[in-house]
């Protein structure tokens, strides 16, 4: 730009000169002016990016904080839940032994637990006062009712869900007409009051006089006279 300024003082004269000058002042001015434009708009862009960078960068730190606050969040409304189930079971168990411990104090009442002997009077009221009953028509004369008292003694302090009694079959004409007692001993099993099933001298334990107390524990069992769990650690009974 100097050189052509030079050449136009020296071929043209200095007022050519002159006006030459401004017109090219006038051009680096324009440059001047859009090359600073184009820097702010450069500038500008540079922070709008910075800005949404930081901002993108904020929103995932809270997203990130959320997600994190979340499972925490699950985790201690599952522990609540969890808690309020073992409550609920725990009631339901202390609710369930409450029963039984009433059902228990019930039956030993009505004489649950003791192997006792009625007369015909009391046949009635001992095989439907009770849930499940079993009665043994048994002679003093005959060595298996000996042999059955044994076994169903042992087993009466055990099983509290059923009432057990003997009855002297000769003292009891009538009940023994009616339940058709034909062989000694019977043990008759009663539900609700009814009859439901009978154990005819020693078929169910394998019609020999030694045998052990379970046997007659599962007969009675399958027959659905005890419901209880039982373990046995015994020997076939032998008279001495």
């Amino acid at each position: 730009i100097l050189a052509q300024v030079f050449n136009l003082c020296f071929h043209s004269g200095y007022t050519r000169a002159r006006a030459v000058m401004a017109s090219i002042g006038k051009q680096v001015n324009e440059q001047m002016q859009g090359l600073f434009h184009d820097m702010v708009m450069d500038q500008a862009i540079k922070d709008k990016l910075r800005g949404h960078d930081t901002a993108c960068t904020k929103m995932a730190e809270a997203a990130q904080g959320e997600g994190a606050a979340a499972p925490a969040a699950q985790e201690q409304v599952g522990e609540e839940e969890g808690d309020d189930d073992i409550m609920a079971i725990r009631a339901r168990r202390l609710q369930q032994m409450k029963a039984k411990a009433k059902e228990k104090e019930a039956n030993l009442a009505k004489g649950h637990g003791d192997f006792q002997e009625i007369e015909e009077q009391e046949f009635l009221k001992s095989v439907t006062e009770s849930k499940k009953a079993l009665v043994h028509f048994y002679s003093r004369d005959f060595e298996r009712c000996k042999i059955m008292d044994h076994h169903l003694g042992k087993l009466a302090p055990r099983c509290l869900g059923t009432r057990f009694v003997k009855l002297n079959a000769e003292k009891a004409p009538f009940f023994v007409s009616k339940l058709q007692v034909r062989t000694l001993p019977t043990v008759a099993i009663f539900e609700d009051g009814v009859l439901v099933h009978r154990l005819i001298g020693f078929q169910d334990m394998g019609n020999s006089d030694e045998f052990p107390t379970s046997m007659l524990y599962g007969a009675l069992v399958e027959k659905g006279a005890l419901t209880e769990e039982l373990d046995f650690d015994d020997e076939p009974r032998k008279e001495e």
